[in-house]
C-alpha cells in the first residue's frame, strides 16, 4: 500500500478532521518542495485557496463531511501558487469522521487550454462582429448601386427618348427642306 501511494503521480495529502496534515506522498513532496515533517505542523487550509471563492472551504466540508471537488491553488515552498484540481473525500473510522484525503492534479494545461479557448472565442466574436459590419456596409453599398443603376437606366431611357425626338426633328427638317426646295423652284419659275 505504501509503495502504491508513493508511486502515485497525483499529489495526495491526508489530514485529520481539523485539517492538520498527517502525511503526504512523494509526488506532493517533489511538486511542492516541502518535507513531510515540515508539513505535518501545517493546516491544509493555509496551503490551499479556492480559485472561485474566498470562503472557508475546509470548515464547510468538515461540517458536511461530504466529497468536495474544486479548482484550487496550492502554495509551494518557493511561495508559488500552483493551479490544481482537488478532490477531497472524508475518511471515516467507526462511522466517525477521522480526517480527509485530498487528491490534487496539476491542471495548468487545462487552465491554459481554457484561456486559449476563451481567447479564440473572443477573437471569433470580434471577427463575427467585423463580418456583420462588413455585410451591413456591403448591403448599404448594394442598395446605393441599385439606386444608381435605376437612375442610370432612367437617364439612359430619357437620353434615348431625346435622341429619338432629335432624329425625328432632323428627319422632319430634312423632309421639309426636300419638299420646300422643289416648291420654291416651282414658285420661282
Amino acid at each position: 500500500f505504501d509503495r502504491l501511494i508513493r508511486s502515485m503521480h497525483d499529489l495526495m495529502i491526508v489530514t485529520d478532521r481539523n485539517g492538520l496534515v498527517r502525511s503526504i506522498n512523494q509526488s506532493t513532496q517533489d511538486t511542492l518542495l516541502y518535507d513531510e515533517n515540515y508539513l505535518r505542523d501545517k493546516y491544509v487550509q493555509d496551503l490551499i485557496t479556492l480559485q472561485v471563492d474566498d470562503h472557508d472551504w475546509f470548515a464547510e466540508i468538515s461540517r458536511r463531511a461530504k466529497k468536495f471537488t474544486a479548482d484550487i491553488e496550492i502554495l509551494s515552498y518557493k511561495k508559488q501558487r500552483l493551479p490544481m484540481a482537488m478532490s477531497c473525500s472524508p475518511l471515516f473510522l467507526d462511522d466517525e469522521l477521522d480526517g480527509f484525503i485530498l487528491l490534487l492534479l496539476d491542471n495548468s494545461e487545462r487552465i491554459e487550454a481554457e484561456k486559449q479557448k476563451a481567447l479564440a472565442f473572443a477573437q471569433s466574436r470580434m471577427l463575427n462582429d467585423e463580418l456583420k459590419h462588413a455585410n451591413t456596409t456591403m448591403e448599404e453599398k448594394n442598395l446605393e448601386l441599385e439606386k444608381a443603376y435605376t437612375q442610370l437606366k432612367n437617364s439612359q431611357s430619357q437620353i434615348l427618348q431625346q435622341e429619338k425626338m432629335a432624329s425625328i426633328g432632323q428627319l422632319a427638317a430634312g423632309v421639309a427642306h426636300e419638299i420646300n426646295n422643289p416648291i420654291n423652284g416651282i414658285i420661282n419659275y
